[in-house]
C-alpha cells in the first residue's frame, strides 16, 4: 500500500474502531476493494470506503452501517 493508506490510530479514532471491531463479522471475505488499512493492537484489518472491512488473517468480514460508514471515512478524509 502506498504510505498514505496506511493508518495507526490512537484516541478516540481508536476507541471507536475497537468498538466497531467487537461486533458482528461475517465468515468469508467481502468481494470490495479495499483501499486502506489499518493497524490497530497488532491486528491489521483493510478497509474498503463502501464500508466494509476486511479481515483477511481470520477469513471475515463487517458490513459498517451508514453513519459507520460516514465517521471512518471522515477519519480518513473520504468525502
Amino acid at each position: 500500500y502506498p504510505e498514505e493508506m496506511l493508518f495507526t490510530l490512537s484516541g478516540e479514532d481508536s476507541d471507536f474502531v475497537k468498538d466497531l471491531w467487537r461486533g458482528e463479522w461475517e465468515p468469508g471475505i467481502a468481494e470490495c476493494i479495499c483501499d486502506y488499512e489499518f493497524k490497530l493492537d497488532g491486528m491489521i484489518i483493510k478497509y474498503s470506503e463502501c464500508g466494509t472491512f476486511n479481515d483477511y488473517p481470520n477469513q471475515r468480514y463487517m458490513i459498517l452501517t451508514e453513519e459507520q460508514t460516514q465517521a471512518i471515512n471522515k477519519m480518513l478524509g473520504i468525502e
